[in-house]
């Protein structure tokens, strides 16, 4: 699933990124990503940040919009770094 992220503070700031999966609960505005750990099928990372989008999208294809390019950036990093520890579980999934 490729993520395009943009914000208000530059309109020329556009990164896109790739991910196995991602949720964003609606009620509580926090994003997450499921998966697997071991043979524990039912895991799910959640983003740690308290940053919210100003909009976002998931009609053909995701997108997501910040105010600040920082908040952008740090969803961006953590999109990254989730998506590393997700990959690593299928990887290693047992069952």
């Amino acid at each position: 699933m490729n993520i395009d992220l943009t914000c208000g503070e530059n309109q020329k700031y556009k990164k896109s990124i790739e991910v196995f999966a991602l949720n964003f609960n609606t009620e509580s505005k926090a994003f997450s990503m499921p998966y697997c750990a071991g043979d524990d099928w039912f895991q799910v990372l959640k983003c740690p940040l308290t940053i919210a989008p100003t909009s976002l999208s998931f009609q053909g294809g995701v997108s997501i919009h910040f105010a600040r390019q920082e908040d952008a950036d740090a969803f961006g990093a953590w999109l990254i770094e989730a998506d590393k520890k997700v990959r690593h579980g299928f990887t290693t999934m047992r069952g």
